[in-house]
């Protein structure tokens, strides 16, 4: 799949230089929108111990794909019903609760980096345009901050880093033009899981005292593998555990305004 990205990212390429002299065929689109996450999976669990020391444990449901995005395109029109597009684009997301305790909870807070392109098609209807695009979106740089307050007097924050998948990308949307301006909506949907690659522990407080120092490497450090860990009884190597997908996929609503160059 990666390969079919970068194919069509290289035909866009050579199709942006093959008519650079044509300016009015060239557009840039910033937008900026809101995701809601479109997939949940088990991220990890809630615990109702009450007073009695007496137990209740149940699965927590979560996304990592409510976010806000902030997008920059750059388009060619191919005619008027067909367009490529490749844009730039940065989604943070908001909290998600992972594990619950009595004592406090265990949250994930994620951001990205991605690159997209799109094969657009439209038509107008009467002083709108209609239009639709699918393609591919492959994040550039995403992490994950967790920081965990679900232990007494215990407090830990670690940084989980993950593999570059390739997923799909595709929107609805309707276009007002304006002179060499128009304005833009879009629904869009995005699916997108990302394996984990390796996670950091960056802080570890026990009662207000930092105990980071007393942790050895394979304390503090995960490489996640696909297929049979090895853990070595030195302290000096990461510890390894089986790779888990994170789920990013989401349905979004966007606002935009296209330039004509």
């Amino acid at each position: 799949m990666k390969k079919l990205f970068f194919a069509a990212l290289a035909a866009f390429t050579i199709c942006f230089s093959a008519q650079a002299q044509d300016a009015k065929k060239f557009y840039i689109a910033p937008s900026i929108g809101y995701a809601l996450g479109a997939q949940t999976s088990a991220l990890g669990v809630t615990n109702t111990s009450a007073q009695n020391n007496s137990n209740m444990d149940k699965a927590n449901y979560g996304t990592l794909g409510n976010a806000f995005l902030m997008r920059l395109n750059g388009g060619w029109n191919i005619n008027e019903n067909f367009a490529l597009e490749l844009g730039f684009g940065y989604a943070a997301a908001s909290k998600t609760t992972i594990n619950e305790s009595r004592f406090g909870k265990t949250t994930a807070k994620a951001n990205q980096f991605f690159l997209q392109n799109s094969v657009v098609v439209g038509a107008n209807v009467g002083k709108v345009r209609i239009y639709t695009k699918a393609g591919f979106i492959i994040p550039l740089s995403v992490k994950t901050v967790i920081e965990d307050a679900s232990s007494q007097n215990a407090s830990l924050k670690q940084e989980v880093k993950y593999s570059t998948p390739l997923g799909f990308t595709g929107a609805l949307g309707i276009e007002i033009p304006m002179g060499s301006l128009s304005f833009f909506g879009e629904l869009g949907h995005t699916s997108l899981n990302i394996r984990r690659k390796s996670a950091t522990i960056t802080e570890l407080k026990v009662s207000g005292i930092d105990r980071l120092p007393d942790l050895s490497n394979s304390d503090k450090n995960i490489d996640y593998v696909t297929s049979n860990p090895q853990n070595s009884n030195s302290p000096n190597v990461n510890s390894q555990e089986l790779a888990t997908k994170d789920p990013f996929s989401n349905f979004s609503i966007n606002i935009g305004v296209k330039i004509g160059l």
